[in-house]
């Protein structure tokens, strides 16, 4: 596939309010234009043996950024690049046995200036990256008998990046950091309504600066209860790591190499109930989750460092109600309450969440989606980590769609009616905006 996107800046509300460094109507200083391409390839040798492979680019010649609306900065990137690719394979050995592998390369490249003028004349910061992860994760997948079932699996991501700028790095600075993770996981059958899964998992890490290999264990369980065809349950709990990013390891201004990956022990239950008369199908889920996350990382003065520790908890609930063939309604509501150290709070994470989406197959292939969206008070951070509170606000989408062959034509509107928000602080979303979009496959 081939696309081309150019967009010279999202419009704002008609009830945003100017500032001294923005206007209002067009966003200032957010020019874009970007070419993607994507292709995959698939063979199967026979029923048992596949292969396949998949790649893109992604090319920006420039973006301006845009800065919050409560100060000035003229940033830009030029030369954005992104390319990928992967390999995947997939063998069924025999009944018992069936291997799976997935080889992928990640990398990319951009130019990030920072100029002191509108005009661009004036440059303060000119910064070039280089940067690339590969990746390997094998699976084996054993079923002895109708009882057991094994899973074995290990992932190794080797992530590298140089860079090079007028600041702190006047010369190629590399740095790379390797992560390692293993598991073995077992799923057995207690009778047809119950089964049992547990998971024994080990990550590890080690980079550049700091050669010693850690340890973590990540442990899990879950026991899966399905009563009827129409009724199931779950509960889990489970011991999840998250390695800090490279940019928290290594950033001239920021980096800290002795950070130590987030972790979060995390319990859920669940249950889903569907209920069918005649045609009519109603879909019901509820979920209820506890969450205990320590050694978050957040800048402390001009260090990242981890600081904090998070409780929280929350409830998410779907209702999906088919009365006709043609006519699809979903609701979905959430909640979540957290209390962390320091009086630590979650930003851009709303209290409330809700949604609601209709979805018509109409004569002549078309098929109309409308959604309506809220979101409550955020908190949101300045560049100076003070907290500040954003407004809740109310989204309301319509599109309608028409598909031939391997063509599809959409058109719609988004945010009908043209409510000011913002996605974080000093950043407001668009405003009403119409769009069309025509799609082929080949």
């Amino acid at each position: 596939s081939l696309a081309r996107e150019h967009n010279e800046g999202i419009v704002l509300p008609k009830d945003f309010t100017p500032t001294p460094f923005e206007n209002g109507g067009v966003r200032n200083h957010s020019l874009k234009t970007q070419y993607d391409f994507q292709t995959r390839f698939d063979y199967e040798f026979n029923p048992f043996r596949q292969v396949g492979a998949s790649a893109g680019f992604t090319y920006v010649p420039e973006k301006l950024i845009p800065s919050s609306i409560y100060t000035l900065d003229y940033r830009q990137y030029t030369d954005w690049m992104h390319y990928w690719t992967t390999l995947e394979y997939v063998d069924i050995l025999n009944e018992f046995l069936k291997l799976s592998s997935h080889l992928y390369y990640d990398g990319g490249q951009d130019i990030y200036r920072e100029y002191s003028d509108a005009s661009h004349q004036y440059l303060i910061l000119d910064s070039h990256m280089r940067y690339y992860t590969l990746g390997f994760n094998p699976r084996m997948e054993w079923v002895p008998d109708a009882w057991n079932t094994f899973n074995f699996g290990f992932r190794l991501e080797s992530m590298h990046s140089t860079r090079k700028d007028n600041g702190n790095y006047l010369q190629w600075t590399p740095h790379w950091l390797n992560i390692y993770n293993a598991f073995c996981q077992w799923k057995y059958q207690l009778n047809n309504k119950v089964n049992f899964l547990a998971s024994l998992g080990a990550s590890s890490h080690h980079c550049d600066v700091k050669s010693s290999l850690s340890f973590f264990p990540e442990p899990s369980a879950a026991l899966n209860f399905k009563w009827n065809e129409l009724s199931k349950s779950t509960i889990s709990i489970g011991n999840n790591i998250s390695f800090p990013t490279m940019r928290q390891l290594f950033s001239a201004e920021n980096g800290n190499p002795n950070l130590k990956p987030q972790n979060a022990i995390k319990c859920e239950i669940s249950h889903q109930q569907k209920i069918k008369a005649g045609n009519i199908i109603f879909s019901n889920q509820l979920s209820l989750f506890y969450n205990n996350t320590r050694n978050l990382i957040d800048r402390q003065g001009d260090t990242y460092q981890n600081i904090y520790k998070v409780h929280s908890a929350g409830t998410e609930y779907s209702l999906m109600f088919k009365p006709f063939a043609w006519w699809e309604s979903e609701l979905a509501y959430s909640y979540i309450w957290w209390e962390g150290t320091e009086n630590y709070e979650l930003t851009e994470t709303p209290h409330h969440q809700a949604n609601f989406t209709q979805n018509l197959s109409l004569p002549w292939k078309l098929k109309l989606r409308y959604t309506c969206s809220y979101n409550d008070n955020r908190f949101s951070q300045d560049k100076l980590n003070n907290y500040h509170i954003l407004s809740s606000y109310w989204l309301h989408n319509i599109g309608l769609s028409y598909k031939f062959k391997k063509f599809s034509l959409a058109v719609g509107l988004e945010n009908i009616f043209d409510t000011y928000y913002e996605t974080e602080y000093g950043y407001p979303g668009p405003g009403l905006n119409f769009f069309t979009r025509l799609n082929t496959e080949f």
